[in-house]
């Protein structure tokens, strides 16, 4: 006897939701470049076949992977929500919610910092579904008069950057060990408390002082030399055709052909210095790393407080980012292609960061945190840059300035959230309420 339609349907949905959760095993174990066909239908245990049924291309299947999971984690995050909490008890809340999340499903942060370059559809969907929903908490904040009024535009910029903020602790917290390098340990008291307080300075408080804005006469920085009045020797020629041809083409279509061809060189140049593409490309993340830090670190040579510090870093990461788009695209291929490179990259720009705050909290601001705090702010630095680029900056090889708009946004929420002020000159209010954040232990 032939099945019913609705019992078909059924049957078609199970095994649709079947094949979801196979790839993202196989994501966990082999990453998104890793998640054949072949493997994805073994683990369902179903033939080949099966899967163009339910999906019309494998691209689909993993497209919808990470909207698919984002849906559920909404859900998840919803359940932690008390309505009584208000905007800040919340924003605490879902922020361990969500470590939580990752624990029980610890494939979601790879699927999540892989996705961006593999399924970009996807990644996009994703990103829209969470800054929607992180829109309307704020906007009824603002009703509450919970929250600083701020026009939407600039709260969505705010969902983006605390919704990538998260991603980035998230990894920053995960250990060195290369068969858990997308796995959080269970997240500190200390570190949710560190990230509310970034938010709530940054959107509280609207009666205390504003941080001063430097004057532009202060910002005027020396760049250094263009890269075109610089000689480079082979190696660097070649990394440096390398970051070109990948910025065109994607990690995969980036042959060692194609980099000999675009630095003028012969192939058995390329193999006297990489033995092989992969070795090149993990030279060449550390390369186009310590390109843009020398040009930061002279664009931030004697800011005189940590804003400016922030206003300089800010300025010189966009202004090389416009004269080498490929950092991104190199740095998003790095999750997919060479996850521990790409961890090394992370922590190395962390490192980075964490030593200029504190050498600012020795001269007395950034009171408000404690020193192991830091890293958190480094963190929500990192992905407020690479979520700015990524959705106002970039749009394939086009490459377009930030508006001005976004960038006064995220200094003013940014200004706040450092409080380079100091904790002496922030309101009674701010003080009373930073006190329920702070750790017991």
């Amino acid at each position: 006897m032939r099945p019913s339609p609705i019992r078909r349907i059924d049957r078609n949905r199970q095994t649709r939701a079947a094949l979801l959760r196979a790839a993202l095993r196989v994501v966990l174990r082999h990453g998104i470049a890793g998640a054949s066909v072949q493997r994805i239908t073994g683990a369902c245990g179903i033939g080949q076949g099966s899967l163009y049924t339910h999906f019309a291309s494998h691209r689909e299947l993993l497209e919808e992977l990470l909207p698919h999971e984002g849906i559920l984690l909404l859900r998840a995050l919803g359940h932690s929500v008390d309505r009584t909490a208000g905007f800040f008890g919340n924003e605490r809340r879902t922020f361990e919610a969500l470590f939580e999340y990752l624990r029980r499903k610890p494939y979601f942060l790879r699927l999540l910092t892989e996705a961006e370059i593999a399924t970009p559809q996807g990644y996009l969907q994703h990103a829209r579904n969470i800054e929607d929903r992180y829109l309307r908490a704020l906007q009824r904040a603002r009703a509450a008069g919970e929250v600083r009024a701020l026009p939407d535009e600039a709260y969505r910029m705010i969902a983006g950057v605390l919704s990538s903020s998260r991603g980035y602790i998230g990894i920053g917290l995960c250990a060195h060990d290369a068969r858990r390098l997308f796995h959080p340990p269970p997240v500190e008291a200390w570190v949710s408390a560190a990230y509310v307080r970034f938010v709530r300075y940054g959107l509280d408080c609207a009666d205390r002082p504003r941080a001063p804005q430097p004057s532009p006469a202060a910002l005027q920085i020396a760049r250094g030399p263009a890269s075109g009045e610089v000689r480079i020797d082979t190696r660097t020629r070649i990394l440096e055709a390398a970051a070109r041809r990948m910025h065109r083409d994607g990690y995969s279509g980036t042959t060692v052909s194609g980099i000999c061809a675009e630095a003028g060189i012969a192939v058995g140049t390329f193999y006297g210095h990489f033995q092989s593409r992969a070795k090149m490309f993990d030279a060449l993340i550390d390369h186009v790393r310590r390109r843009m830090q020398a040009e930061v670190h002279a664009a931030t040579a004697g800011s005189r407080d940590v804003l400016e510090l922030e206003h300089r870093s800010f300025d010189a990461f966009f202004a090389h980012l416009r004269a080498n788009p490929w950092f991104t695209r190199i740095e998003t291929a790095a999750a997919v292609w060479a996850p521990q490179s790409y961890i090394r990259h992370f922590r190395e720009i962390a490192a980075d960061w964490v030593a200029a705050l504190r050498s600012f909290r020795g001269r007395g601001e950034l009171r408000i945190y404690e020193d192991r705090e830091l890293e958190v702010l480094a963190w929500i630095l990192m992905a407020a840059r690479h979520h700015l680029a990524t959705r106002f900056l970039l749009d394939g090889e086009e490459i377009r300035e930030l508006p001005a708009d976004v960038r006064a946004a995220w200094f003013d929420f940014v200004g706040s959230g450092l409080a380079p002020e100091g904790p002496a000159r922030l309101s009674r209010a701010c003080r009373a309420a930073d006190r329920t954040l702070s750790p017991q232990s």
